[in-house]
């Protein structure tokens, strides 16, 4: 059989099941929301889900976008979220 070789980009984009990003209190304001969406625009459509995990003084919550939110999870869309979250690339 033939051996395929793929770049770590392309590896993570076929590879990837989902994108997780955790917020937490002091992380949410300041835009943060308007930065996450300019950050996704340019990588929506994709295969990989997005799950934002909050987790506040007093609660947690689990929000799973929907399908128009799916991303290509390149390295400059990691490195823009992670500017305003936690962000883990589940494989």
């Amino acid at each position: 059989s033939a051996e395929r070789v793929l770049r770590i980009e392309n590896a993570r984009e076929t590879y990837a099941r989902g994108v997780i990003l955790t917020i937490d209190k002091a992380m949410t304001g300041n835009g943060m929301i308007n930065h996450l969406r300019e950050a996704m625009t340019p990588y929506v459509p994709g295969q990989c889900r997005v799950r934002i995990e909050y987790k506040g003084e007093h609660a947690k919550a689990v929000l799973n976008l929907g399908s128009e939110w799916q991303v290509r999870p390149s390295e400059d869309l990691i490195k823009k979220l992670s500017q305003v979250s936690e962000v883990r690339v589940v494989y």
